[in-house]
This record gives C-alpha cells, sequence and structure tokens, in this order.
C-alpha cells in the first residue's frame, strides 16, 4: 500500500528539531526510498494524514485512543515510541 503525498507539502519554512526512535527512523527511511521523496516531505506527509484523521475523528465524534477528560486535555493510549 502505497502512501498518497500532497502538493501542498511543498516548501515546507518553519524548521524544527526532532528525534525518532530507531524503528519509527527505519520506516521513515523504507518510505522515503519506496516513494522516492525527501524525508522531510516524508515526515510531513504523516504529520498531516494524523491531523486529518484526528480532525475527521473529532467531526464524527470518534474519540477512540483517548482517554474520557473533563479537563480539556487528550492522552492517546497504547502508543509506545
Amino acid at each position: 500500500m502505497g502512501m498518497h503525498f500532497d502538493k501542498e507539502m511543498v516548501n515546507p519554512n518553519i524548521p524544527r528539531t526532532i528525534r525518532f526512535t530507531q524503528p519509527l527512523y527505519d520506516w521513515l527511511m523504507q518510505v522515503k526510498e519506496r516513494e522516492n521523496l525527501s524525508f522531510n516531505q516524508v515526515v510531513l506527509q504523516c504529520c498531516k494524514n494524523s491531523m486529518m484523521e484526528d480532525t475527521n475523528g473529532e467531526l464524527a465524534g470518534n474519540t477512540e485512543g483517548k482517554q474520557g477528560r473533563t479537563d480539556g486535555q487528550e492522552e492517546m493510549q497504547g502508543r509506545d515510541m
């Protein structure tokens, strides 16, 4: 299954530093090679896909993977990266 890469991910201009776990980094490098894209493009697209999934989940009332908290804060469950 290939990933869909969005053209609006071109020319990002906000520099940030991030550290990855080894398994996540290895997977991102595999996707980079498979899709013939830059590492940065792959990371940005993954973030955008997650943002869209999160937004769609909120619109649909989906709270799977989040603890029910009443203080407005959300925690992810079962994510060990």
